[in-house]
């Protein structure tokens, strides 16, 4: 009788935190579906915990590029065959500056000293805000009360874009959320080889935790937590399952894992 309660509790255990960890890890998604409403878009924006996004400003002449997440921003500007390339990375105690304009490359790093950097998570905020958020908010006002806009608005799966009508700027807000194993790798190229071209070219050591998977990466395992892991009972069991993170990681690029819990 023992027996079978322990082994009910067990399996109640594994399928709750396996529950708990797919919910967490997806709440956050921005779902945009092809001709979804622009107010439909701006609710779905401002409800959601949004940590990660890109956007594109293409104007005359130059194109740029913004992504943003918890950790920093980068900025890319291509200008006919000219690109330059500027990070900023914030790791919990240093903050970093990259920028690589042609053969000239430079890093930057300062120690906060135990002081918190806001200006990624501002920075964040101000980019959504002014090139997106502040301009549909205008043009949904506009169209409900018959104003003429400056502005059009086209919603396409996964993207938003928005054009402005008496000149040359178009701007496409896309990858809300994204946590694709694509994403991740182009991130974590990108910065070590802007690190590896700088004059130091010390490369980065680039980690993360995968407490029970890779929870960062959509469409990777999600094991159990390790209360559900140790109720099993199964020590060849746990082992594929590090074995399978530690794969999944490295598609990823992610090389560091700073360490499983018990």
């Amino acid at each position: 009788m023992k027996k079978k309660i322990l082994l009910s509790l067990t399996a109640i255990a594994i399928v709750f935190t396996s529950l708990f960890s797919f919910t967490a890890c997806n709440k956050n998604k921005v779902k945009i579906t092809k001709n979804m409403k622009p107010e439909k878009v701006y609710e779905a924006i401002v409800k959601s915990d949004v940590k990660s996004y890109t956007i594109e400003m293409k104007s005359e002449g130059y194109t740029q590029y913004y992504r943003t997440t918890t950790e920093g921003f980068s900025l890319t500007h291509v200008e006919g065959d000219k690109t330059s390339f500027s990070a900023y990375i914030y790791d919990g105690k240093r903050f970093y500056t990259m920028n690589k304009d042609g053969d000239d490359v430079s890093i930057d790093i300062m120690d906060m000293l135990g002081a918190k950097s806001s200006e990624a998570t501002q920075y964040r905020y101000y980019l959504m805000n002014y090139y997106v958020l502040d301009t549909l908010e205008g043009y949904i006002y506009n169209e409900k009360n018959g104003y003429k806009n400056d502005y059009s608005v086209k919603v396409e799966k996964g993207k938003l874009i928005i054009i402005a009508n008496d000149e040359d700027v178009r701007v496409t807000l896309s990858k809300i959320n994204d946590i694709s194993r694509s994403s991740w790798v182009s991130t974590i190229t990108g910065l070590q080889r802007s690190a590896l071209q700088s004059e130091a070219g010390i490369p980065f050591v680039f980690g993360q935790d995968d407490v029970h998977g890779v929870n960062y990466c959509e469409k990777a395992v999600i094991f159990p937590h390790n209360i559900g892991i140790g109720a099993a009972n199964d020590p060849e069991l746990t082992y594929q399952m590090g074995l399978a993170t530690a794969d999944e990681a490295k598609l990823c690029h992610m090389l560091w894992n700073f360490a499983p819990c018990v």
